[in-house]
């Protein structure tokens, strides 16, 4: 086999395993490190997590818009009977 078809085999497999454990990789990286940009992006089905990052950035330990936009968004993305999520993102975009 081609040294180049190795490097896609391990780079695929390492790509299967981050999918597959991208969650708990988020909630490591935002309780333990407050990684909030990262956190966020790995990030697939915890609304919750999302909710808490938006929070932190919006009115909680920090004051970022962006990522605060970007928590919300990711949380209504996920469930979006959560009416948190669509409160937050209109106070950010009429404040």
């Amino acid at each position: 086999m081609k040294s180049w078809h190795a490097i896609v085999a391990v780079l695929f497999f390492c790509a299967l395993i981050l999918y597959s454990v991208g969650t708990t990789l988020a909630e490591i990286a935002w309780e333990h490190h407050r990684w909030g940009q990262i956190a966020i992006m790995l990030d697939r089905k915890d609304a919750k997590l999302a909710s808490q990052i938006g929070g932190y950035y919006f009115n909680g330990g920090a004051y970022d818009l962006n990522l605060a936009e970007k928590g919300y968004k990711k949380a209504v993305a996920i469930d979006p009977k959560i009416l948190w999520g669509h409160y937050q993102l209109a106070r950010i975009y009429l404040g």
